[in-house]
């Protein structure tokens, strides 16, 4: 009788060599016949989809340095991998994300209560503004009170703000938005600057389709994996 279990959950990372060989012979015509390799096997050695898929997800992802990121493979993988081929990496995988660009008819949010709360806005704006009066202009331009500032922009952005009445697509408010745009800022202060408009290009088009995945309940190093053998999977643009 079994009268306990235990287990002990281990990480393995190691490098996994797979080889491929073809043959050749000289049939009764006296042609020679090679066999061919895989689609995909295009040179002597190459990094294959997890390889990468690992790459892009530690740099793009996780934002190490490219450097750093070649350390950790070489120290858990015993893989003298140079960081130069990243760049190419990120690239090869930023095209995947451009399909998320594919044109969707809008679908337009009819709500019962949609113009009272478009009155209600306008009304607060009001009274907001007559309680924090602008300056009065004398010669050239004045300088307003932050408070001032916030209200005008309120107002002459007002279609752009209520813009999630008429547009399933715009959440209610934009902290998912800010927390998007913040993550070039950080993979600068991680990793260092931009070494060109195409590697900042790049990296907002994979931190474009990964959140996606995730927000979708996708595994994100699978789809990466997937990606680099030609399968990337498509988010649900609906």
């Amino acid at each position: 009788m079994l009268a306990e279990r235990r287990q002990v959950v281990e990480v393995v990372i190691q490098r996994e060599i797979i080889e491929y060989r073809i043959v050749s012979g000289t049939c009764v015509c006296e042609r020679t016949q090679r066999s061919t390799f895989p689609a995909g096997i295009e040179v002597p050695v190459q990094y294959g989809p997890s390889g990468s898929a690992f790459a892009v997800y530690m740099t793009q992802c996780q934002l190490l340095p490219h450097q750093r990121t070649a350390g950790v493979l070489n120290e858990l993988a015993v893989l003298a991998i140079s960081p130069s081929p990243f760049p190419r990496l990120c690239q090869a995988n930023a095209v995947v994300g451009e399909a998320q660009a594919q044109a969707q008819d809008l679908e337009t949010l009819l709500t019962s209560n949609g113009e009272q709360l478009r009155t209600r806005y306008d009304t607060i704006l009001s009274k907001a503004e007559a309680g924090n009066s602008p300056r009065p202009r004398t010669r050239g331009r004045v300088k307003q009170s932050p408070v001032c500032n916030l209200i005008r922009r309120l107002h002459e952005r007002r279609n752009e703000v209520l813009r999630f009445l008429t547009d399933r697509r715009v959440p209610f408010n934009n902290n998912q938005a800010e927390r998007d745009l913040r993550m070039p800022k950080l993979k600068q202060k991680a990793s260092g600057c931009f070494r060109s408009d195409t590697g900042a290009g790049d990296f907002a088009i994979i931190r474009s389709y990964l959140p996606t995945l995730r927000k979708q309940s996708d595994d994100l190093f699978n789809s990466l994996v997937l990606t680099f053998q030609g399968r990337p999977p498509m988010p649900q643009l609906e």
